[in-house]
């Protein structure tokens, strides 16, 4: 199956829980995850792929960042994480939290169900415990214009002996013929997914696609 290139951007990124830890690390002690996660509204003014590890831009202020698929605004505090053509990927003050927005041509379309399928798939490809995480369901909804599907994942990242239970908050979209993907990944520890949800609006907010 035809992997879209978020979602190649994301598992590569991901792969050896290099940059999970980077983000989620050296804390594993300190943050012990609380209940269970609330569950994330349906995101219609916004919500998901692909952190690396060391920031390459630093903003002293808000400023927009663009690329061939999108724009957004980096609020005060965030860096830019990783940037090409298709996803910016930012990194959060705390550095213990990324948001990450992509889009692109589906070559062979897909509907945003085949896109979650896609990223679901390619999640337990590489953590093998990713399940949907307590209290959440699927819903559709729309993010700033793109009709898709927002879901909630928890997962176990492991590397050197140190486990730490992750979580993504996602939301995956298509346009109406299937030739274009959204998806956007709010990635942190399990015990962090909603403060740094708050944390991300402004970002989540500014989101403008490009393609449609």
């Amino acid at each position: 199956m035809l992997i879209i290139a978020g979602v190649v951007a994301l598992t590569v990124v991901m792969a050896g829980c290099g940059t999970a830890l980077a983000i989620l690390g050296n804390r594993s002690s300190s943050n012990t995850p609380g209940g269970g996660i609330a569950d994330v509204p349906s995101p219609t003014p916004a919500t998901s792929p692909s952190p690396i590890a060391s920031p390459t831009t630093t903003s002293s202020g808000p400023k927009t960042e663009s690329n061939d698929a999108l724009t957004l605004t980096v609020p005060t505090g965030w860096t830019v994480n990783n940037k090409d053509p298709e996803s910016i990927t930012l990194l959060n003050p705390n550095s213990d939290g990324t948001v990450t927005a992509a889009s692109g041509p589906s070559i062979p379309p897909q509907t945003a169900q085949n896109n979650k399928d896609t990223v679901d798939s390619q999640l337990k490809s590489q953590y093998s415990d990713t399940r949907e995480c307590p209290n959440t369901s699927p819903r559709a909804g729309t993010f700033n214009g793109a009709s898709g599907i927002a879901w909630t994942l928890c997962f176990t990242v492991t590397s050197g002996g140190n486990s730490i239970p992750a979580a993504a908050s996602l939301f995956a979209g298509a346009n109406n013929s299937g030739s274009v993907y959204y998806i956007v990944m709010v990635l942190t520890s399990q015990s962090n997914l909603q403060n740094l949800l708050n944390q991300a609006k402004p970002v989540m907010q500014s989101v403008h696609w490009k393609l449609s």
